[in-house]
């Protein structure tokens, strides 16, 4: 997906981990695992900034790769 806006994000401190708001799209989940943290942070740093960004999904659906 290319040119969209993360606006808001959810965690809870469950299996469930962190969600982002996708302007045209909806609540997604990050992928958790190996790099989460960086994820993480690019995705508050995106929606902080209100700034477009570019992001990857893996076969279920959740977000695995945000270029911002």
């Amino acid at each position: 997906m290319r040119g969209r806006t993360l606006t808001r994000l959810w965690s809870h401190d469950a299996s469930t981990g962190v969600w982002v708001w996708v302007e045209g799209t909806g609540w997604t989940r990050l992928c958790p695992g190996e790099g989460f943290d960086r994820l993480v942070v690019a995705a508050v740093g995106a929606a902080h900034d209100g700034r477009l960004v570019d992001y990857r999904v893996d076969a279920v659906g959740r977000i695995e790769q945000i270029l911002v």
